[in-house]
């Protein structure tokens, strides 16, 4: 029995460096749209378990309602919910919160249905500036994702997105989040 050669084998060693390259980074953009993402699901949970929860309730609420009913797009629309009814504190509604966490929600989103897109063209002419996904969410069908390597420069209404903007939205968002009690 023969044994399968190099998936990669057609390729230039030029394409094969840039595909090294690419996939690199690639898991960067995964691990902190995703991972992030389920810290943030984690302490909202808490808050809202907390927020609507006494102690004889508290353990069958987070049992059935956050662990198996409601989903992270559900709990981020709570939270909001909530959070512009100044339920959380005497500050009042905190907008940017609100808007990093549907941003965080999104992006989170396109990356838990996508698949990096490494073309020919994009094997050939890689220049360390982007990668490009495809996301197949059920809403948008498919849509084209770009992530910036080094630049801090969101545009999320084209879905352009940087590892480094994503890590400065988590850190806020963190901060923020933290503030909130946690019996």
């Amino acid at each position: 029995m023969e044994k399968d050669g190099d998936k990669n084998e057609h390729l230039t060693n030029k394409q094969k460096k840039n595909l090294a390259e690419i996939e690199k980074y690639a898991q960067m953009a995964r691990l902190h749209s995703i991972e992030g993402a389920i810290i943030v699901e984690r302490i909202i949970s808490n808050i809202l378990l907390n927020y609507l929860s006494n102690e004889k309730s508290k353990e069958s609420l987070e049992k059935y309602l956050f662990y198996d009913t409601l989903s992270f797009d559900q709990k981020i629309n709570l939270f909001n919910s909530l959070n512009k009814a100044g339920a959380f504190n005497d500050d009042g509604y905190n907008k940017e919160l609100n808007s990093d966490l549907v941003k965080i929600k999104n992006i989170r989103n396109f990356m838990a249905h996508s698949m990096l897109h490494t073309s020919f063209d994009i094997l050939e002419n890689f220049n360390g500036i982007e990668i490009k996904f495809k996301s197949y969410t059920s809403r948008n069908m498919i849509s084209d994702i770009t992530f910036r390597i080094y630049n801090n420069e969101d545009d999320v209404d084209n879905l352009i997105f940087s590892i480094n903007g994503v890590i400065l939205r988590y850190k806020r968002v963190f901060s923020w989040l933290n503030k909130f009690p946690i019996k």
